[in-house]
């Protein structure tokens, strides 16, 4: 939608901003989490902070895709700045979650 926008003159009703969504999300072997919490929560920690420089920081986000995904700077600080990087924990009423059981 960010590049309709960019061309177009329209009237955006409604977008996706701030909406959570599960974009990707990390899997570990049970073994492995439990044989290893200290580097699993450093982990996570460091994935976190990185979230929380890109919400704070969409123009470099921006900036680092651009080249790669061919669209214009513009356009991806826009989509940036409606999407959430922060990690979120999994709950039994995520979708996702509910599709496994």
């Amino acid at each position: 939608m960010a590049l309709v926008e960019k061309i177009i003159p329209i009237r955006n009703l409604r977008n996706a901003a701030r909406i959570n969504t599960l974009g990707g999300f990390y899997l570990g072997r049970r073994q492995f989490v439990t044989q290893n919490p200290e580097l699993v929560r450093v982990f996570l920690e460091e994935a976190d902070k990185v979230g929380e420089w890109a919400e704070k920081n969409p123009t470099e986000v921006a900036k680092a895709f651009a080249p790669e995904l061919k669209l214009d700077v513009s356009v991806l600080e826009k989509v940036a700045r409606r999407r959430t990087f922060r990690l979120r924990k999994l709950t039994a009423t995520d979708r996702f979650i509910q599709l496994l059981s």
